[in-house]
């Protein structure tokens, strides 16, 4: 809600226009404002809505970007990555959305160059909406490089809670896989570990950039700026690594669960091989006196049926004892 609410004060696919004023806060900047001061040595954050149709003719019009750069902003689908070109900035990350709940990773787009921050995105962003609350409250980053970094540091940072809850559902599947019925857990273990490979998608590239970004040699991040990526790209390596042990997990008690199924399958199937070898002679023996044919013994007989009876049976109890002896039942 207050996401639409910033957007319908400022317009054109406007979701923050912030000019910092070098003490933690902001001042809030009208779309035509914004357009002056893109331009001057002003420390700006302009942040779009790639949904809304006024943001690219703006963005073309005003911002003074290169067109691939636009393109880069602006693109419905990416995955995490890094450019730079002349000592300016452009990274594709993903972030769990403002609701933590819906394990959704929606994309957000940076570009920088020091003195100004433009970025956009598809759908709300947690650490985005935190960004705005510290700037509102005067306790917000004094310069544009501290405001990027504690923006990654955020981004990174509100993965902890799902990645967490990732782990502790597949820690209750193996529980679970000791006390409930097989086939009631394969839904749950399909669910699980299709989160884990859509996490995985996105954030092991993420941890890549990251650590690339971590590396870059631009001139407006010093010495301490740099320490920080480093801790951040660190961060995301240890969520990255969580989430390969939590998707291991996942694996092995779904590989348990299916090795116990093919274990009563077998034993289902050993005993009807038991049971169709035992009567294979048998079989064999009365299909063998239903020939209809002349010559065939007993047929005149009262008592053929009981010595044919007799016979099956003693065939049975000789086959029966073999099994026993050779260890088959």
């Amino acid at each position: 809600m207050g996401q639409n609410l910033v957007r319908s004060n400022l317009g054109v696919g406007f979701l923050e226009a912030h000019q910092l004023d070098g003490q933690g806060g902001s001042q809030r900047l009208r779309p035509d404002d914004a357009a002056a001061a893109i331009s001057s040595a002003a420390p700006l954050w302009l942040h779009f809505d790639v949904n809304a149709a006024e943001t690219r003719p703006w963005l073309e019009r005003h911002s003074n970007l290169p067109l691939t750069v636009v393109n880069a902003l602006l693109a419905t689908d990416t995955r995490p990555r890094i450019a730079t070109n002349q000592d300016t900035l452009m990274l594709i990350l993903r972030g769990f959305g403002a609701d933590v709940a819906a394990n959704e990773l929606v994309s957000l787009r940076i570009w920088s160059d020091g003195k100004r921050v433009i970025s956009t995105r598809m759908s709300p962003l947690g650490a985005t909406d935190a960004l705005r609350k510290r700037l509102e409250a005067g306790t917000g980053p004094e310069t544009l490089k501290r405001l990027l970094l504690s923006w990654l540091n955020g981004v990174v940072g509100t993965m902890d809670e799902p990645l967490n809850a990732l782990e502790d559902k597949a820690l209750d599947l193996e529980e679970r896989v000791l006390s409930e019925s097989y086939r009631d857990l394969q839904p749950s273990f399909s669910h699980h570990r299709r989160t884990a490979l859509k996490f995985k998608r996105f954030l092991e590239p993420q941890r890549q950039a990251l650590g690339q970004l971590a590396r870059l040699q631009l001139s407006w991040l010093g010495e301490t700026d740099t320490t920080i990526l480093h801790e951040i790209a660190e961060r995301q390596a240890r969520c990255v690594d969580l989430l390969n042990h939590v998707h291991t997990q996942i694996v092995l008690a779904h590989e348990e669960v299916l090795s116990e199924l093919s274990a009563e399958m077998n034993e289902r199937m050993y005993v009807m091989s038991i049971v169709a070898a035992l009567f294979l002679p048998l079989g064999f023996f009365t299909g063998l006196l239903g020939v209809n044919v002349g010559g065939i013994p007993g047929v005149n007989n009262e008592a053929g049926f009981w010595i044919v009876s007799g016979l099956c049976a003693a065939i049975l109890l000789v086959m029966t004892t073999i099994f026993r002896k050779r260890g088959w039942w």
